[in-house]
């Protein structure tokens, strides 16, 4: 996908409070947290969003941390900074509330979306069952947990400030990401393309390391069977220029550091296009041809958080704003400005 005409928009969408705390974004459904304790969730429709739920989940002084959506948008999951587990489920109106015992930090759908996994602050890692109402820690990392993905037919990709671990639950299995420790918020992802990748050879799963490195590691061992190096590619690559819509910012107000370039947490959509992210730089990486396709600079304040979703970007900024990038071909996206 690489030198393909890749062209980013930028759009701020209206009626979004600029205090979020925590966002995420599931097939056609975002959901913001607040400092006020309450939790927003949106319909997403092409470049607009629609409000169709606001609640207050928490207590005055319990902090939101993280929040989620299942992906048929019927059912939330948050968590607290005093360590509570709420999940919301919207049809039937039931709450159910569970305690970590520690500040949540991460947490992801499982993929049957009947559970939910979970963790926090100081390590732990916990399943809840939405269905049984069930609560089962599972693990303890020893530090927080910053990512949490669910690979089909793999498990679950469990990434903390040392290491990243690979959980298959049924089997009852735990395997390490390489055997290099690290230091910080580095994330992993993974491939669901299950019949193209045994053909290749097995399950592939990607792990992001300091100064702008990915392993390509084999999910049935948890050997590292390469490292792809970006940091000379970057250096020789110029960042694209995103379009503005009319609602953006201009570029002489923003007051993003620039960052030296560098990965963190590692996420994937499903056409196989990989986002990763620093304070100021976005990346999006084809991992499995060693190439940058793009990457350019923040225009709104540092980088809390970055999803992606489709063809389509979120980012969360220490301002408590979203800003959303569209990726797609440049005839399709002065399409989507004029709109």
């Amino acid at each position: 996908m690489a030198g393909r005409g890749i062209v980013v928009s930028c759009h701020q969408v209206p009626g979004v409070p600029s205090d979020v705390v925590s966002v995420s974004v599931t097939g056609e459904h975002l959901i913001t947290a607040h400092p006020t304790g309450d939790v927003r969730l949106f319909s997403l429709r092409g470049q607009q969003l629609i409000q169709t739920v606001s609640r207050r989940v928490t207590e005055a002084g319990d902090i939101l941390c993280v929040a989620s959506v299942d992906r048929e948008g019927d059912t939330l999951c948050v968590g607290t900074q005093s360590g509570e587990i709420i999940i919301l489920q919207l049809l039937s109106n039931r709450v159910s509330r569970y305690s970590l015992g520690q500040a949540v930090s991460s947490l992801a759908w499982v993929s049957d979306h009947l559970q939910v996994c979970v963790g926090g602050e100081t390590g732990a890692v916990a399943l809840v069952s939405v269905l049984r109402r069930e609560f089962i820690q599972i693990l303890d990392l020893g530090s927080k947990v910053v990512q949490i993905e669910d690979i089909e037919d793999t498990g679950l990709l469990v990434s903390c400030l040392t290491h990243s671990i690979l959980i298959n639950n049924e089997k009852k299995t735990f395997r390490q990401l390489g055997s290099k420790p690290r230091h910080g918020e580095f994330g992993a992802s993974g491939d669901s393309r299950r019949d193209e990748l045994e053909t290749a050879g097995g399950q592939v799963t990607w792990a992001a390391r300091p100064g702008c490195r990915v392993w390509r590691v084999d999910a049935s061992s948890g050997a590292v069977t390469s490292t792809l190096q970006f940091k000379h590619i970057l250096e020789n690559q110029d960042p694209v220029k995103p379009l503005l819509a009319n609602n953006v910012f201009s570029r002489d107000e923003t007051k993003s550091a620039i960052e030296e370039h560098g990965f963190s947490l590692l996420k994937r959509n499903s056409s196989g296009v990989y986002l990763t992210y620093n304070l100021s730089n976005i990346y999006l990486l084809d991992l499995d041809n060693s190439e940058v396709i793009s990457w350019w600079r923040t225009e709104l304040g540092s980088i809390k958080e970055a999803h992606i979703e489709r063809d389509i970007i979120v980012t969360l900024h220490d301002t408590g704003s979203l800003c959303f990038y569209k990726i797609g071909t440049c005839s399709s996206q002065i399409e989507n400005i004029f709109k």
